[in-house]
């Protein structure tokens, strides 16, 4: 492959660009799969799904351990005094 020049972060931004297809639709599948994941974790608290699928998609891994560490909707808290 030949070297563009500029700096190198751009250079690395271009070789990421020419991945297989294969790689891409397997990020985007994992994506999307921490997306739907995050979704029903919401759902099961009683929160908004669209909310966990942002999570997930967004954040992988540490959005779905975001979202189980959340509390369920209506939860009672601890009172402060």
């Amino acid at each position: 492959m030949r070297s563009l020049g500029g700096p190198l972060w751009l250079q690395q931004i271009a070789a990421a660009m020419t991945r297989h297809p294969l790689e891409q639709w397997l990020i985007v599948a994992l994506a999307l799969a921490m997306g739907l994941g995050g979704a029903v974790i919401m759902r099961r608290k009683g929160r908004s799904g669209l909310s966990g699928f942002v999570l997930g998609l967004l954040l992988g891994p540490i959005g779905l351990v975001v979202t189980k560490a959340m509390r369920a909707d209506g939860a009672a808290s601890s009172p402060r005094r």
